[in-house]
């Protein structure tokens, strides 16, 4: 299996995926490994046409009856002040400027309002069959 694993290493080293300038790109980031001194550079073009789609936004009011959604950034959050009880955001969280994001949700927060975060997990098996019965293929 090492002898297998070290041929990957080599062929992806001989012919490496993705390789070349990704034009346009909105960050572009270089540095070099002290130890060997291979220089790397990775371009990133941050895609928005996955930005959540009307329909699921549509769900919302059905879902959560007097609730709503905006499209914005935690940097930015296009909401007059005191204006929220609750701010949500699942793990998009740990990229978020927090020196920014938080004092803006802070603002938009009415007093005593809340901010959630939501992170999923694998549950344990018995967890799992407490909250939703025992899996169909489990004996």
């Amino acid at each position: 299996m090492d002898d297998l694993y070290r041929q990957i290493i080599i062929e992806r080293y001989k012919t490496p995926l993705y390789r070349g300038e990704l034009d346009p790109h909105d960050i572009s980031f270089e540095d070099e490994n002290p130890l060997c001194g291979d220089h790397i550079r990775i371009d990133l073009r941050v895609d928005d046409s996955r930005a959540p789609l009307p329909e699921m936004l549509e769900l919302i009011p059905t879902a959560a009856p007097g609730a709503f959604a905006i499209l914005g950034n935690a940097e930015i959050i296009p909401l007059p002040d005191a204006h929220a009880d609750v701010v949500t955001c699942a793990q998009s969280f740990h990229w978020f400027d927090h020196a920014v994001a938080l004092p803006e949700i802070e603002r938009v927060l009415r007093p005593k309002g809340r901010l959630s975060l939501v992170w999923p997990r694998q549950a344990a098996p018995n967890e799992r069959n407490r909250l939703h019965g025992p899996h169909p293929a489990s004996p």
